[in-house]
């Protein structure tokens, strides 16, 4: 983290902290519970999903940024946090 800064990266690394956090919580529940209902998942989803956004409105803010290109590659792979909706692979790594 000191190196970005000395580079002046702007990124906030708390959206790092919170969507992190929330996906542990989601899993932490997963593997705790039974599968909820469409409805009930997709509100447990939802920090994760409001952080997801704010990763791209925040890369989409910053085009003109010397780090588009690595804010594009955190922006691009972040989406990967939805593993948790992938029924038969959830259940594989839960139990």
């Amino acid at each position: 983290m000191a190196y970005l800064d000395k580079l002046e990266c702007t990124f906030s690394y708390t959206i790092y902290d919170v969507i992190f956090s929330a996906q542990s919580q989601y899993v932490t529940l997963a593997s705790q519970c039974s599968q909820p209902n469409q409805e009930k998942q997709m509100e447990l989803l939802k920090p994760t999903s409001v952080q997801i956004s704010a990763i791209q409105d925040y890369r989409e803010k910053n085009r003109g940024s010397a780090f588009f290109n690595h804010l594009s590659a955190i922006s691009e792979s972040i989406p990967a946090l939805g593993w948790v909706c992938v029924v038969s692979e959830n259940q594989i790594i839960l139990r």
